[in-house]
């Protein structure tokens, strides 16, 4: 396995607990025989942050490891990745936002049509649009994909070397962009870095996988877990049914 680098992006402030995580996680890799590169970057655009990142790992010749700055973990989380021995695969966790959902995606299908949002009654058909996946469509506790395609959170991310070498090819970056910058959508909005990366590996023939096994906390006015979610969720279906 190569080194890795084990980045984390961040606006400001790291939280106390998630540092302790990261620091553990290293400590846990290397006491596996693994070298690790833990690097930091501060700045205001994570789209950047993450492209940075992901550049030093590739002049490094080093796998990276993403970590958002709101993350906790045990520090074995990191073995169920890696282990895994997928180019492309981030551990399943919880948005900080009611309801709470999964941060697992699918590409739209051909035939699909987006749902009107609040900001316009109407969507113009983008090709390879996400969709969240919904908790009883994820497989428990196990390494999955989507056969249309799949895209993940960063906040807990490995990629190999080589997926960050064809990324950053000067013919993939000309015509896709750099591998982290937000992509522009037909109905005026955008997919955010996260998103858009795993859209650029699909559509540049790398597949992305998520373990739905990763025992991971997000860090927002609460600490949201996969029961943060159904509590919501519960709670709705008794009130408003």
């Amino acid at each position: 396995m190569n080194e890795i680098l084990i980045g984390m992006p961040h606006l400001g402030q790291i939280d106390p607990e998630c540092q302790v995580a990261m620091f553990n996680m290293t400590l846990h890799l290397m006491n596996r025989g693994i070298k690790c590169d833990p690097r930091y970057a501060e700045g205001t655009y994570l789209s950047t942050q993450r492209n940075n990142l992901s550049w030093k790992a590739l002049m490094a010749g080093q796998d990276l490891f993403f970590i958002d700055s709101d993350m906790i973990f045990g520090p074995g989380e990191a073995d169920l990745l890696l282990d895994s021995g997928k180019d492309i695969i981030g551990g399943l966790y919880y948005a900080r936002r009611e309801p709470y959902f999964p941060l697992a995606f699918r590409v739209m299908d051909q035939n699909e049509k987006p749902k009107p949002t609040k900001f316009r009654d109407i969507l113009k058909k983008e090709d390879n649009y996400f969709v969240g996946l919904k908790e009883h469509q994820i497989p428990q506790n196990q390494v999955f994909s989507h056969p249309n395609g799949l895209a993940v959170g960063t906040g807990f991310l490995y990629i190999k070397n080589e997926v960050l070498a064809d990324m950053w090819s000067d013919k993939n970056v000309v015509k896709w962009g750099r591998p982290f910058n937000m992509w522009q959508l037909k109905n005026g909005d955008e997919l955010k870095e996260d998103l858009a990366f795993c859209l650029r590996a699909h559509k540049q023939g790398h597949e992305v996988f998520c373990h739905s096994g990763v025992n991971l906390i997000h860090l927002g006015r609460q600490k949201i877990t996969q029961n943060t979610h159904r509590d919501h969720i519960g709670r709705s279906e008794y009130f408003y049914s």
